[in-house]
Order: C-alpha cells, then structure tokens, then sequence
C-alpha cells in the first residue's frame, strides 16, 4: 500500500497520518484484501484528505508528496521512477534500485535521488567520473571521509554531486545523486 497526495503547505499533521496510516494499514497490497481492510484503506484516505485538503490515493509500492504552490515533488519506495523532466544530462548508475526521488522546478531547476546496489563501491565511484566525463561535466571536488566517497562536478550554472557510503552490516551501497542549477535570469522581461 502507498500513498500519493498534493499539499498546499507542508503540514506536520499531514506528515503524522501519512505515517500512521503506513503503520496502521502496513506497506504492501494483498490482492485478496478483506472488505474490512479497503473500507479501513478509504477513511484513511479521507482523514489525511481533511486534515490536509490534498488529493489522496493508496497505491502499491511508493509515496509520493507534491505541494502545489512550488512544484516540489517527493517519492519513496519500490515503484519510484524519475520525473520526465528530470535532467537528462545527470548519469543514473543502471544496476541499482531507485528507492527515493526530489525534484522541483521552483527558482531553478534541484532534486536529489536515492538508490541502492550491491555492486562496489570503487566501481560505483569510477562509473560515475567516466559518465560525468562523458556527458559534460567538470570534476570540482572529491574527498573520501570514514569510507564514504564523496564527488562533485559542475556544468554551465549547475552543479551535480554524488555521495557512495556503504552500510557496515549490508551487502548494500548507499548512492544519492544531487543536483541544482540555479534560474535562467535571462528569461525575465519586463512589460512596457
């Protein structure tokens, strides 16, 4: 089960029945789920509904939140998938698992991506140097704290870092990819 709704503003209340609406009705679908459980699934909806004024609808596998005023959306889980707008010209290493997306267009264009693989660290690290390469991109830092890489590059006015840590009791590879680039002002005119 999951949950997509549009805010407004953000609302610690929201926040708080989203969270005890996972806890409460549990993070998956049965297909063969009672009567009970999708009555139980609707006034949930209708509580975060009223307590928010957002639109809102449980699917399988993810949330996603997206406030109306500034265009920011953010989603979690098992089906999240890049906006497509997203910028092309930001590598996503294909052998791992998006497990978290924010992006906005709001005064610029930002977003950072979360995901997870079992694949090295220095292959994750030497993958993403050889793409950023390739697709433009200036090396402007690196650095290398407690065995989490840490690497920097920019473009024109954007700027795209990734961070590589590996979690001490998994097989898994943490990677979060950030970017920004700040508004185009030369796209503002003024009226005569």
């Amino acid at each position: 089960m999951s949950l997509i709704f549009t805010m407004s503003r953000p609302s610690g209340i929201a926040f708080s029945l989203v969270a005890a609406s996972l806890v409460l009705f549990g993070w998956g679908c049965n297909p063969f789920q009672s009567a009970q459980d999708k009555i139980a699934e609707k006034v949930a909806e209708g509580m975060i509904e009223n307590a928010t004024g957002a639109d809102v609808d449980l699917e399988e596998g993810s949330v996603t939140v997206t406030d109306v005023e500034s265009g920011m959306t953010a989603s979690y889980g098992e089906n999240v998938k890049l906006p497509d707008d997203f910028p092309s010209d930001v590598p996503m290493y294909p052998d791992a698992t998006l497990t978290g997306v924010t992006f906005s267009r709001n005064d610029g264009v930002s977003g950072w991506v979360t995901m997870t693989s079992s694949d090295d660290v220095s292959k994750l690290v030497a993958w993403y140097a050889d793409e950023a390469k390739g697709k433009g991109w200036e090396s402007d830092a690196s650095m290398t704290v407690n065995g989490a890489e840490y690497r920097s590059w920019t473009k024109d006015a954007a700027t795209m870092t990734v961070n590589v840590t590996k979690a001490e009791d998994s097989d898994e590879v943490g990677i979060m990819v950030t970017y920004s680039k700040e508004a185009d002002d030369s796209s503002d005119s003024s009226e005569e």
